[in-house]
């Protein structure tokens, strides 16, 4: 079975888009979203009637439930803000009966388990680094987890023989094999729609059960297409750059 993990699509179509076009030669047998598919970017209803039909399930994240009212947006700063009253104002009762129906975290047919954020807050922790991995690596129910909310592609891995955590290099479209009798793993895809490691393109991953293993892939797509559509609708101008640079 071959998963295809997008997250933080943040309504940026184009680049949703270019990620589906470029995992089909993976023969991806179903999707998995991580959350977040709204909030910043200027097509929230397009984004999330693509993902509905395009994934196989979905968890939400905070920018999903701030928008639907499920979340308080005191703890958002003022851009992130802006963008999630602006995305609440244009909200299409379909698209907020979808997202209303999310959760923050499920564990998939026992295989492994998904969160927006971390198990220990699964909205609005962020896993950063291998001692916050720690904390989150003691509530996993199985042996892989896959998180997003950090807009970073990382692997954590935590060796149970000796209880010690790790970060596995990662390398664009080179194949991981994961050793799951060993280690544990909190894996995340990067950003599908707004990357913040300094690369612009939409970042995702495939998981082949198979063989065990996960490939780090992006997809280079038109980021001036969607900028000229938040330069049209007048959106705060970082939120628009920001795009160009994957920060």
């Amino acid at each position: 079975m071959k998963y295809c993990f997008i997250a933080d699509v943040h309504s940026n179509l184009p680049a949703l888009e270019e990620i589906i076009s470029a995992s089909r030669k993976f023969l991806i047998d179903k999707y998995i979203c991580l959350g977040d598919m709204v909030g910043y970017g200027p097509y929230p209803n397009e984004t999330v009637d693509l993902i509905k039909t395009l994934v196989f399930t979905s968890c939400g994240g905070n920018h999903d439930f701030a928008a639907i009212g499920r979340l308080e947006k005191d703890d958002f700063n003022k851009l992130a803000r802006q963008a999630i009253e602006w995305t609440e104002s244009v909200l299409t009762d379909t698209s907020i009966k979808y997202l209303n129906t999310l959760e923050p975290s499920k564990k998939i047919e026992d295989k492994f388990e998904i969160v927006h954020g971390a198990l220990t807050n699964p909205l609005t922790d962020y896993i950063i680094n291998k001692w916050i991995a720690v904390s989150n690596f003691k509530l996993m129910t199985t042996r892989i987890c896959f998180f997003g909310h950090t807009h970073i592609p990382r692997i954590f891995a935590l060796n149970e023989h000796n209880n010690s955590p790790e970060i596995i290099d990662i390398k664009i479209n080179e194949k991981i094999k994961l050793n799951i009798d060993n280690f544990r793993y909190l894996i995340n895809p990067g950003s599908a729609g707004q990357p913040r490691d300094g690369n612009p393109d939409a970042a995702y991953c495939v998981f082949d059960t198979d063989d065990c293993s996960i490939i780090f892939l992006r997809a280079e797509y038109s980021v001036h297409q969607i900028q000229q559509e938040m330069q049209r609708l007048k959106f705060p101008e970082y939120l628009t750059t920001r795009l160009s640079l994957g920060v």
